[in-house]
């Protein structure tokens, strides 16, 4: 079985280009995933993903405050809910030629989730998964 120090995820996703799309935390990465599959329209722009592990809820939760403020994903909103995150995502799904009220709206559900989401491993998972690259 998984080590204690290997809990907890913090897992970031990128496109084919290499931009930052969104940072998140799970304690189950597989149900993560499949969550942001079926329910995250950005997930088709994801070409590659990395994963870093934490013992602890605190610890993880502390790391993704800190990625997504200092490494401003495209699609986060928690920590990143600002006018120039905003014009940033614009610009690039405009770039993208994908500049339709459904990426904008993935970026508003994504955001209402809640840390309370958050549960131990093994049992769900939190407001934020993927495999490694």
């Amino acid at each position: 079985g998984e080590t204690v120090s290997a809990l907890y995820a913090l897992y970031r996703y990128f496109d084919a280009t290499g931009r930052l799309l969104y940072i998140g935390i799970s304690g189950d990465l597989a149900a993560r995933d499949t969550s942001h599959i079926s329910r995250s329209r950005w997930m088709q722009l994801t070409a590659s993903s990395t994963v870093e592990r934490f013992g602890t809820l605190e610890e993880v939760k502390a790391a993704e405050q800190e990625a997504v403020e200092s490494e401003r994903p495209l699609f986060n909103v928690q920590y990143n809910d600002t006018p120039e995150a905003k014009e940033r995502l614009r610009a690039y799904l405009e770039e993208i030629g994908r500049d339709d009220p459904d990426y904008h709206q993935d970026q508003e559900d994504t955001g209402r989730k809640t840390r309370a989401q958050a549960q131990a491993p093994g049992t769900g998972c939190t407001g934020n998964t993927l495999g490694t690259s």
